[in-house]
């Protein structure tokens, strides 16, 4: 007699990923003539190898999330070529081996592309058609980021933009202030595991 075996339906088990798809990031500059323009709001950029996230620190939730990445187009004949940014990149995935950033592993080395983003993040945010960027920055930066990209991210941000104040900090530290335990940061290359240990005096 042969034993009946057991069929197991795996069909359950087969899932779907869908391609994501992206917007282009509109201009905020309503949103910030309106609300932002008079008043001295940080503007708050979590600058990480994977996505760029920014906002003004008077909200909960960025108001600009896109992939830190930019691409380089070639225009028509007779016209100058382009670049793109995040969102901005419509052909996202068919553009793999074309796309550029800024960062080697998770330092900011390439300031050329860093500029690029940064326009990219101030126009979007609405500050477009301003002389300078008066409004202090808060920026993410990885752990022992090295003296060199911290220096010349500080240089370009006073210097190219004329910013009145930067401050620096660990996205995962800022993250362990709402996340009671621990705080595991996946990026695109580095993985930062933060554990918080609570100690009792008696």
């Amino acid at each position: 007699n042969y034993r009946r075996m057991a069929v197991h339906d795996h069909s359950q088990d087969i899932y779907t990923f869908a391609d994501t798809l992206v917007t282009p990031d509109h201009v905020q500059d309503k949103v910030y003539i309106r609300q932002h323009k008079t008043k001295n709001t940080p503007i708050v950029i979590d600058n990480g190898s994977w996505q760029c996230r920014s906002g003004w620190a008077s909200q909960h939730k960025p108001c600009l999330r896109f992939r830190n990445v930019l691409a380089r187009m070639r225009a028509k004949k007779g016209e100058g070529d382009y670049t793109v940014v995040g969102n901005d990149i419509a052909n996202l995935e068919t553009l793999h081996s074309s796309l550029r950033n800024q960062f080697d592993k998770n330092v900011v080395l390439n300031f050329t592309n860093q500029e690029v983003i940064l326009d990219h993040i101030f126009s979007s945010m609405g500050l477009g058609n301003e002389s300078c960027v008066h409004h202090p920055i808060v920026m993410t930066e990885p752990v022992c980021n090295p003296e060199y990209s911290r220096n010349t991210m500080s240089e370009l941000l006073f210097e190219g933009y004329t910013v009145p104040a930067i401050s620096y900090g660990i996205d995962g530290l800022y993250s362990l202030y709402h996340n009671q335990g621990g705080v595991v940061s996946d990026g695109l290359v580095v993985v930062l595991v933060i554990k918080q240990h609570i100690y009792y005096q008696y």
